[in-house]
């Protein structure tokens, strides 16, 4: 029997909700998901299980009393039955990891339903301490301090679009202790002076930190996969990338990373100490 709930109507991760392993640590890619019909079965329960995971990526579209939640280009709305503590200081539009599910036996749902109530299990705002910006190339080196753990250390560990305007990446990295995460910032830059080749838009994922480097190192904050997560609404970088080259549209987009294999501090001298990956944006269709 699949260990996994199959059913319709249901979020489809982009990445099939594939597991991803570093040695025996099991982490999940995010769910980048679409609403498709509404029966489902489950093999785990049997034909008899009612209750229904919603789990991935989506949109916040109200914290007012009660959370209103959409996928991207779905017509569905998931409303929260309580208030969501973790998202009081979320806004509108803002990106969310979210679990949670509802009961068909107590509310029935057809092809005609648009609006489903929730218990929600936990609701992470990931586009928080993101920045985006153009940058020259000689203005951009100081927008890092660190490096993130190498991102092949993690199977199908890939940047990937979400909506048309969003990216999301899952960025492993070392913190001294989970409370010190708002200590780390990420900014995803497009460097105006950099050669473009064959439309592709290359997009910098740079690291900073607060933290004192000697002590940072003793948390892999891959363990909390749904933290490590990180969304970065790009719709700006593509409209500079189109204004400095003519109107075209970039026909591929893919994140270059600063990767070392532990928490490694970046200076201006120690370059040979990181290696700088390219990742393709999975997902990503030119307009």
């Amino acid at each position: 029997s699949d260990l996994f709930i199959n059913y319709e109507l249901e979020f489809i991760s982009l990445q099939n909700l594939k597991n991803m392993f570093m040695k025996q640590v099991k982490f999940f890619l995010v769910a980048l998901m679409v609403l498709t019909s509404v029966s489902f079965t489950s093999c785990m329960k049997g034909e008899d299980n009612t209750v229904v995971p919603v789990f991935g990526i989506i949109t916040l579209k109200s914290n007012f009393l009660q959370c209103e939640f959409q996928v991207a280009g779905g017509g569905v709305t998931f409303v929260s039955n309580k208030t969501v503590e973790s998202l009081m200081n979320a806004n509108p539009g803002d990106i969310v990891f979210l679990s949670a599910q509802y009961d068909t036996e107590t509310q029935p749902v057809d092809q005609s339903t648009s609006k489903i109530y929730v218990d929600v299990i936990f609701a992470v705002k990931i586009n928080g301490n993101v920045s985006t910006g153009s940058y020259d190339t000689e203005a951009s080196k100081s927008l890092a301090n660190r490096t993130i753990i190498p991102l092949s250390n993690y199977q199908g560990a890939v940047p990937s679009m979400y909506g048309s305007d969003w990216v999301v990446i899952p960025i492993p990295y070392y913190t001294e202790k989970y409370e010190n995460i708002s200590q780390h910032s990420f900014t995803l830059a497009y460097l105006k002076d950099e050669e473009v080749k064959n439309s592709t838009l290359k997009l910098h994922l740079y690291h900073n930190s607060l933290e004192t480097i000697d002590k940072e190192k003793t948390v892999n904050v891959t363990y909390n996969s749904y933290e490590a997560y990180k969304a970065f609404n790009i719709s700006s970088l593509v409209s500079s990338f189109k204004a400095d080259n003519g109107g075209k549209t970039p026909q591929k987009i893919v994140v270059v990373t600063q990767e070392g294999s532990s928490s490694v501090e970046i200076t201006g001298e120690n370059t040979d100490k990181y290696t700088e990956k390219e990742y393709n944006v999975e997902g990503y269709t030119a307009k």
